[in-house]
This record gives C-alpha cells, structure tokens and sequence, in this order.
C-alpha cells in the first residue's frame, strides 16, 4: 500500500514516493488548517449526541416553526430535556428563535418563554400565530411586546435576522 506524506518530516522517514501526483496537485493548499479542522469537529461534535441531532432533524423536516412541547412530544422526551438540548445548541452559536403557531397563548408562549430565559434573541411573527379568542390572542402579543422581544409581521423578520442584530439587546420592533 502506497503511503503519501502531509510534511517533510514524514517524507524523510519513508521512502515510499507519491504515487499519483496528478491527483495530489489540486489538493495541495486546499486541505483543513489546523482552525478550519477544529471547526469542523466542533460541528460534528455538537451534532453527536443523538437527541440534538434529533432535535436538528425535527427542525429541518418541519414545514413550520415547532414550539417546546411540540417538539418534546414528537421526540418523546420531556420539555426540560429538550430545553436541556436547546441551551446546548445555543451555547455552540445557534442565536434566535422565531415564534410561530396556532395556539399563541400555550405553544408559541411556552417556547419564547423557555428560549428567552434560555438566552435567544426571540421574535415573534403575529401574522403566523393565532388563538381561538381575539382577546387572548392580543393580551399574549403585548405580553411577547413588553417582556420578551418583538412582535412584527412576518416580512419584517428578515430585517431582525440580520447579522447586524445584537442578540443581548431586547425591545420594540424597528419602524
């Protein structure tokens, strides 16, 4: 079996020549730095355990924003679990949250409610959430408004995920 040599030091101590330099040329410079490879690790590290790879998947299938208890159910684990997983993912640089849903006063609330005590930067889209009482619908909104983040319409939540936002900063929606 052929051996191929990364550096000098290696090439030094075997004899064995580079047997296809025509398919070594175009790799040479482009492999992982040291930075990049610890990145890399890092990803796949994050992505090990099998439940926030259960969680990421969920996330990825859904065609709608899923609350906590939701995604607890499906995933049949317990909310604090899921929370659990959740702070995880945030502590590795996943930063916002979006709230969406058809029950505004029990799932969308229960998931603003944990992701902002968990740190994210929550927005809540009111044109994609709902209630079956006006009233409560609208007392749950000023609820999102006053303590946790913004409440704008759904065309307006591309302007929050910017990368200019600064995550820590809460308050009203940008006129």
């Amino acid at each position: 079996m052929a051996q191929l040599f990364a550096s000098e030091i290696d090439a030094e101590a075997c004899s064995t020549e580079c047997i296809h330099p025509d398919l070594i040329a175009p790799l040479l410079g482009r492999s992982l730095g040291s930075e990049g490879a610890r990145l890399v690790a890092d990803l796949f590290a994050t992505l090990a355990d099998p439940s926030r790879a259960r969680v990421l998947h969920l996330l990825a299938i859904s065609e709608r924003e899923l609350c906590v208890c939701d995604m607890a159910l499906v995933i049949g684990m317990s909310v604090s679990a899921l929370s659990h997983q959740l702070r995880f993912l945030r502590e590795r640089g996943v930063e916002s949250v979006v709230g969406t849903g058809v029950v505004t006063n029990l799932c969308v609330q229960t998931t603003i409610q944990h992701a902002f005590a968990l740190g994210y930067y929550v927005v809540v889209a009111e044109d994609a959430t709902a209630a079956v009482d006006p009233t409560v619908q609208a007392v749950t909104l000023n609820n999102f408004r006053l303590y946790f983040g913004p409440v704008v319409p759904s065309e307006t939540i591309d302007r929050h995920w910017a990368p200019a936002h600064d995550s820590r900063v809460r308050g009203a929606a940008p006129a």
